[in-house]
């Protein structure tokens, strides 16, 4: 059985995942059907997972010893880097509300999303 002190744990890298979340987000965006947003939907979310999920990790961990210099620097790198990564999520939400294809997204994801989304636009 997998403990919290086995989970891995890899810094991302914000130029990689900046690019990669840009591409996904043209190709999102000049997708030709509904099905192909939604699987970069799926491939936008995955991003968000292992970044987001790093971040907690690190965060935890320097909570657990506030004196370990590893963790103190990666808790230091995710508070420069989470502006940039919420910037990428305001531009993900913008491309959600103007979907080419966004009620039959609305149908697969919920109209919350939307929801969500339009009042993290508001508030960014």
């Amino acid at each position: 059985m997998l403990t919290f002190k086995d989970f891995p744990y890899q810094r991302p890298t914000l130029d990689q995942l900046e690019t990669a979340f840009r591409e996904l987000l043209g190709r999102f965006n000049q997708a030709s059907s509904a099905a192909a947003q939604i699987e970069i939907m799926n491939e936008i979310n995955a991003l968000r997972q292992e970044y987001e999920s790093m971040a907690t990790l690190a965060r935890i961990r320097h909570t657990i010893d506030t004196r370990d210099p590893y963790y103190e620097a990666e808790n230091s790198y995710f508070d420069e880097t989470t502006p940039v990564y919420e910037g990428l999520i305001h531009e993900y939400y913008r491309s959600l509300l103007n979907a080419k294809y966004r009620s039959e997204l609305e149908t697969k994801w919920g109209k919350q999303l939307f929801r969500l989304a339009a009042l993290k636009l508001k508030t960014f």
